[in-house]
């Protein structure tokens, strides 16, 4: 038996609605629930809690109420298999330099499967922050994987390596993953154009000389990135030299920001007008470099910086950002997750979320508050 609600931030019909749903998922399509004042009593709560619960488990579809006879279950509600959802995340996220993207997400997601009534396991792995290793660094998950725990993947930070996915494909278990990984079908990304909307927001603020600070990878061939870089450059009418490129900043290397912004202005005479850098976590090492070699922002330089909403950016002086949002990200794998576990196809199996351009503001701590850009 449940144990009473308590009057906490959630509201008693939302702790209704979690138990539910996880009740609805055990049971089959046609069974019968409790009568509302049995569960009013077993809960703890009011007739109209339980009745403003079962209102919104009906507009779902999760269950059906016939007058006089009682409350079902939905024939069309997903009948979800045994085992917990495993949440991968391949790295040491207890790393001080493990960015905090990752463990976001995953509580996001895992409050979302919980609201639908499935159970998940966070799995990490031992690698550092930054390194990436083909065959996976998860022994936890393996395991449990080979023992039939597991009813579906979320790979938030895992290669897709034949080690664990031929096994998964041996069980026909659910895979979803986050990011621009292409050996995963079902997934969902940010835009990759991240850059040419930076420089259109460095153009359109009289900006005509540009430098760029960021990381192309371990093991990556830097040609192919550069005459990208250039490239889109040379379309925004700009000019960048060499020396104020910097594509070797491991945003997971504590001090990589502060080395790479140093590099980059006392390479010459001439500065940049602007600077993109392409991590938030590489940013926050670049902040303290700018005072240090008394730079004013925005007169001496003009800045956009690629960050991630709800994750802390303190800031001094004002710049500009193209925000992801992983929240929304994880919540779209959970609903592809939910779907899958229910046996239905995807109707969008690659989903690509927008960055959000924010202009030119101060950080909380300045008391500006940000403002959407129209049209970039």
């Amino acid at each position: 038996m449940p144990r009473p609600f308590k009057p906490v931030k959630t509201p008693l019909y939302q702790q209704v609605l979690t138990h539910l749903r996880g009740e609805i998922a055990r049971l089959s399509p046609g069974s019968r629930l409790e009568p509302e004042h049995a569960m009013a009593t077993k809960f703890s709560v009011s007739v109209v809690t339980i009745r403003e619960a079962l209102r919104i488990l009906a507009s779902e579809k999760l269950i059906e109420r016939h007058a006089g006879r009682g409350t079902f279950v939905s024939e069309s509600a997903p009948a979800f298999t045994s085992g917990h959802v495993a949440i991968l995340i391949d790295q040491d996220v207890s790393h001080p330099q493990s960015s905090p993207v990752y463990l976001g997400m995953a509580q996001t997601l895992r409050e979302h499967l919980a609201r639908h009534g499935v159970g998940s396991r966070l799995y990490v792995g031992n690698n550092p922050p930054g390194v990436q290793k083909p065959d996976l660094n998860s022994p936890e998950f393996l395991i449990d994987l080979k023992d039939g725990k597991i009813s579906g993947v979320a790979a938030l930070l895992a290669q897709p390596s034949r080690e664990w996915l031929d096994e998964v494909e041996r069980q026909q278990l659910p895979v979803v993953a986050f990011g621009h990984m292409k050996g995963f079908p079902n997934r969902c990304e940010f835009t990759a154009d991240y850059l040419p909307r930076s420089l259109e927001m460095l153009r359109t603020q009289g900006c005509r000389t540009v430098g760029f600070i960021g990381w192309f990878g371990h093991a990556v061939d830097p040609a192919p990135h550069l005459e990208n870089l250039r490239r889109q450059i040379e379309l925004q009418a700009m000019e960048t030299r060499l020396s104020w490129i910097r594509y070797d900043g491991n945003p997971c290397e504590e001090g990589a920001g502060w080395e790479k912004f140093r590099e980059l202005w006392l390479a010459e005479t001439e500065k940049p007008q602007g600077v993109i850098v392409s991590d938030d976590l590489l940013f926050k090492s670049v902040i303290p470099a700018i005072p240090e070699l008394g730079i004013a922002v925005p007169e001496e330089l003009r800045l956009v910086v690629r960050t991630n909403k709800g994750v802390p950016l303190l800031c001094p002086f004002p710049i500009s950002r193209l925000e992801a949002n992983p929240k929304e990200c994880a919540i779209n794998l959970g609903e592809k997750l939910l779907t899958l576990l229910a046996g239905k196809p995807l109707d969008e199996p690659l989903t690509h979320f927008p960055l959000t351009a924010l202009d030119e503001c101060s950080m909380p701590q300045m008391g500006k508050k940000s403002r959407p850009l129209a049209g970039v």
